[in-house]
C-alpha cells in the first residue's frame, strides 16, 4: 500500500506532461494547419488558379467560409497577409506532431 501513496503526488503531474506531448495545440473549430511541405495558397478555388504563396507544414490558417468543392477559403494566421484558397485535403483539424513531422520529410527513426 506504501508504494501507491508515495506515487500519487505525481500522478496529476504525469497526466498534464502526457496531455501536452499527445494533444498538440488546436485553437478553435474554424483552425486548421497545413500538412504539406510546400502546399500552395490560391487566388481562386480552381487547380489552375495563380497561386499567390506557398504555405509551410503547420502553418495554421483560419477557414473563411464552407468548403467550395475541393478547396476551401483560408487566411494564414501569420507570415501571409493574403487570402485565399487551399485543398482541403491537405488541412489538418490539428498541428502535426514532431514524430508525424519527421515521418512526413521521410526522417524518421528505424525501429
Amino acid at each position: 500500500m506504501q508504494t501507491r501513496t508515495r506515487f500519487r503526488g505525481w500522478a496529476p503531474v504525469v497526466a498534464l506532461a502526457c496531455a501536452l506531448a499527445a494533444c498538440p495545440a488546436r485553437a478553435d473549430e474554424n483552425t486548421r494547419w497545413v500538412r504539406g511541405t510546400q502546399v500552395n495558397l490560391r487566388a481562386a478555388p480552381e487547380r489552375n488558379a495563380a497561386v499567390l504563396a506557398r504555405l509551410r507544414l503547420n502553418t495554421p490558417v483560419q477557414l473563411q467560409g464552407p468548403e467550395s468543392g475541393e478547396f476551401c477559403a483560408v487566411k494564414p494566421q501569420r507570415g501571409h497577409p493574403a487570402q485565399g484558397f487551399v485543398a482541403c485535403a491537405l488541412l489538418a483539424p490539428r498541428e502535426l506532431s514532431e514524430a508525424g513531422r519527421r515521418r512526413r520529410r521521410g526522417t524518421a527513426a528505424s525501429p
